[in-house]
C-alpha cells in the first residue's frame, strides 16, 4: 500500500475527499496538521501550505478548508478502528502510530492523576508525521560508530531538533547493520522499540 492510499484510510470522509484529490507527490509529503477551527495546513517539499476544501495549495490561510470538530471526531474514529481505548497507553504519550510508521500526534484536555497522564479528552488538534525510507541517508554517520577494538558498535546518542530525522536515520543505520557494509559485516540486529517508531 503506497503513502496515499496508508493516509486516505484514517480520514473522515470530508478529508478523504480532499485529500484524494489533491495533485502532489505523497512521498514529498511530511506533515499534516488539523487543528479545530483553523486552516488545514499541510508541509509538503519542506514547506508549508494551506489545502482549500477544492484541493488546492495555497499560502492564504483564509482561503484554506477550516477543521471542524465533527472531523476531528471522525478521523480519530478512523485512526483507533473505533476504539481509542485500544489505544489507551499511547494516547497518554500524546500520540499513535499507524501502519507504515506514520506518527500522529494528539493534544487535547489532558486528565492528570498522581502527577501522570491518565488520559486525553476533547482532542482538537491532530498532527501527523508521515514516516519516509530513505535508504542510504546513514551513511555518512556509520564509519563513526562502528568500534573496530571490540568488534561491534559504540553506544550512541541521536539527537536533534523535530523533523530533522532522527528516525529516519535509526531506520537506515538498523538496515545497514543488518544488511553488513563496507566497515562492517552483517550482524543481527535486535530493536527495542516501546513506542512503536520504528515500524
Amino acid at each position: 500500500m503506497n503513502a496515499k492510499d496508508e493516509l486516505l484510510k484514517i480520514f473522515s470522509l470530508n478529508l478523504r475527499t480532499v485529500f484524494g484529490k489533491l495533485s502532489i507527490d505523497y512521498e514529498q509529503l511530511q506533515e499534516i496538521r488539523l487543528r479545530i477551527n483553523a486552516p488545514l495546513l499541510i508541509i509538503y517539499e519542506n514547506r508549508e501550505y494551506f489545502v482549500t476544501d477544492e484541493a488546492k495549495l495555497v499560502d492564504n490561510p483564509s482561503l484554506a478548508a477550516f477543521i471542524t470538530k465533527n472531523e476531528i471526531r471522525e478521523t480519530m474514529e478512523y485512526i483507533s478502528n473505533y476504539s481509542l481505548y485500544a489505544f489507551e497507553e499511547e494516547i497518554k504519550q500524546g500520540f499513535i502510530t499507524i501502519n507504515g510508521g506514520h506518527r500522529i500526534g494528539i493534544a487535547g484536555k489532558t486528565i492528570l492523576e498522581q502527577d501522570s497522564v491518565k488520559w486525553i479528552k476533547h482532542i482538537s488538534f491532530i498532527n501527523i508525521r508521515l514516516a519516509h525510507q530513505v535508504k542510504g541517508c546513514a551513511a555518512p554517520v556509520l564509519p563513526y560508530l562502528i568500534n573496530n577494538n571490540a568488534g561491534g558498535i559504540y553506544h550512541t546518542l541521536i539527537i536533534s531538533p523535530p523533523r530533522c530525522g532522527k528516525t529516519t536515520i535509526l531506520r537506515d543505520l538498523i538496515r545497514m547493520l543488518s544488511n553488513g557494509s563496507k566497515y562492517q559485516a552483517g550482524m543481527s540486529v535486535g530493536v527495542v522499540d516501546e513506542r512503536s517508531e520504528i515500524a
